[in-house]
């Protein structure tokens, strides 16, 4: 996988998807990608330039570019191996916590890469880093990474609007190096989500 400096992110925005916390009942498929049919065969669509995860934007970047390009071996490399998401629906006659762990979204993005529908995300053109005092030492949070997320074609059409109807905290764990010298990599250790209303045909 080639991987590159980061760009200015304001530049290289461009619509793709995500579809956070959907537990999938389905078999996990390890570096899956999209084929084209072409009159003398399939045609393998090559992965993207991801970027090197020295930062929690880069993972950020880097995980819509694997979830576009339905690259399971990479979408799992950017989740922890004690990553944790939970989904509360506040408009749920009864809301219930949910909890879902790595082994959930290894399951859903072979689900995505099986499928055809038609998934949107656009990041938040404003990327703000912060540091939650209740977290351990180092865990960087972005609130809402993403302005819309939208998935049509899988029961239907769903859109979510963080910030206005959901409220999404991504949090990341910083990887020391495993060898000297070496760079300071990031992954994803916690998400959560919580809604307040969604629309949807």
């Amino acid at each position: 996988m080639k991987r590159a400096n980061l760009p200015d992110f304001r530049k290289t925005l461009t619509r793709m998807m995500l579809v956070i916390g959907v537990v999938v009942g389905c078999s996990l498929v390890q570096g899956c990608w999209p084929f084209a049919p072409d009159r003398g065969g399939s045609v393998v669509v090559p992965p993207p330039d991801y970027l090197k995860p020295l930062s929690p934007v880069a993972v950020l970047y880097n995980l819509r570019l694997a979830y576009t390009g339905r690259d399971s071996t990479e979408y799992k490399s950017l989740y922890n191996d004690n990553f944790q998401g939970t989904f509360l629906d506040q408009n749920d006659p009864a809301p219930q916590l949910a909890t879902y762990y790595k082994s959930d979204e290894a399951q859903h993005i072979a689900f995505v890469a099986r499928n055809t529908a038609i998934l949107d995300l656009v990041i938040s053109p404003t990327i703000t880093q912060i540091v939650d005092l209740g977290d351990p030492p180092g865990w960087i949070t972005i609130q809402n990474p993403f302005h819309t997320l939208q998935i049509d074609g899988i029961n239907g059409s769903r859109k979510i609007v963080p910030g206005a109807e959901d409220r999404i905290d991504m949090k990341f764990i910083p990887i020391p190096p495993t060898s000297t010298p070496g760079d300071t990599t990031w992954q994803i250790i916690r998400v959560g989500e919580f809604r307040s209303s969604i629309s949807g045909t």
